[in-house]
């Protein structure tokens, strides 16, 4: 087996998952049979209830970029969908194998809709940032790296933005 790469400045990310199944099962102060709106299959959320459901938090080892630099943000970027992130974690999948944190089809279990909840220092007791006010979700998960020498899947980027809320 050939050298997979390591975290080069790794902090600690807590990630809370969306437990799609205890969410379809979460009717409670809704008027949906379900946890989902049935006509836009969206979780139920009022100004008082929000049926999603999350897992408890699981801490995987990261590197954390924050917001796109000014560089960044003068690309010019072809028509269609631009990704907007306010934080991007970049994630080893030595340490998800070893976490026990892939899914059946070998990738990673995290999905659109987790939820980051902190981030540490690498010793997992220094609070660097807590998002538990102002929460921000994973809009976009992506394979980036296949390693140095083996093809072995190196590396994932999980971005996470906060949640535009829509006007009533």
């Amino acid at each position: 087996m050939g050298y997979r790469g390591r975290l080069i400045w790794p902090a600690q990310a807590r990630i809370e998952q969306l437990d799609t199944a205890a969410t379809k099962a979460n009717t409670a102060g809704t008027s949906e049979p379900s946890g989902y709106d049935r006509h836009f299959r969206e979780p139920v959320k009022t100004a008082t209830t929000d049926s999603r459901v999350y897992t408890p938090e699981v801490a995987v080892a990261c590197q954390v970029r924050t917001e796109m630099g000014p560089y960044d943000k003068q690309i010019q970027f072809p028509g269609g969908r631009e990704l907007e992130f306010k934080i991007k974690l970049i994630l080893h999948y030595a340490e998800l194998e070893l976490e026990g944190l892939i899914g059946p089809n070998g990738s990673s279990v995290f999905q659109p809709s987790d939820r980051l909840v902190a981030i540490y220092k690498a010793d997992g007791v220094t609070l660097q940032r807590s998002f538990r006010d102002s929460p921000l979700y994973c809009v976009h998960v992506q394979d980036r790296s296949w390693g140095l020498d083996d093809l072995s899947r190196n590396l994932v980027m999980l971005y996470f933005n906060d949640r535009r809320e829509g006007g009533r």
